[in-house]
């Protein structure tokens, strides 16, 4: 049995572990687990109403957060753990991130370019387009 619930500022230690590891990312020191958890806390701090957890038997095993800037509903982050993938709890947790969104007209969401996330991002009405991705110094 999975239930989602608000995130609460005690759950940013297992809900880093679980965005780095979805992402296949390493904390590999405690430098880069408090980077990645400043990061889940700005959205939590500034956004608390949109900020989810999923959890199967009090473990932690998807994360949503999605923020409101005037007009605009961003989906911050979605993360849902690899052995939960394809259960459908990335579209229950984007539910209720977009819930948090209703009433505002423009949306925004930066993916991964993970395949099966854009299929769920479209399957919702989100129009999904692609982006440049440049490195290097910009001149001029």
């Amino acid at each position: 049995m999975v239930s989602v619930r608000p995130l609460c500022r005690t759950d940013l230690d297992a809900a880093a572990g679980l965005w780095s590891s979805a992402f296949g990312l390493e904390l590999a020191d405690d430098e880069a687990r408090a980077g990645t958890i400043a990061r889940l806390a700005f959205s939590l701090d500034t956004d608390p109403r949109g900020s989810f957890l999923a959890e199967r038997a009090g473990v932690p095993i998807g994360i949503s957060q999605a923020l409101r800037r005037g007009g605009l509903w961003v989906l911050s982050s979605l993360a849902v753990a690899e052995h939960a993938r394809g259960e459908g709890l990335g579209r229950v947790l984007l539910e209720h991130a977009l819930a948090y969104g209703n009433g505002l007209e423009k949306r925004l969401v930066v993916s991964s370019d993970d395949p099966r996330a854009m299929m769920l991002y479209a399957s919702v009405g989100l129009d999904v387009r692609m982006t440049l991705h440049a490195e290097g110094r910009a001149r001029g």
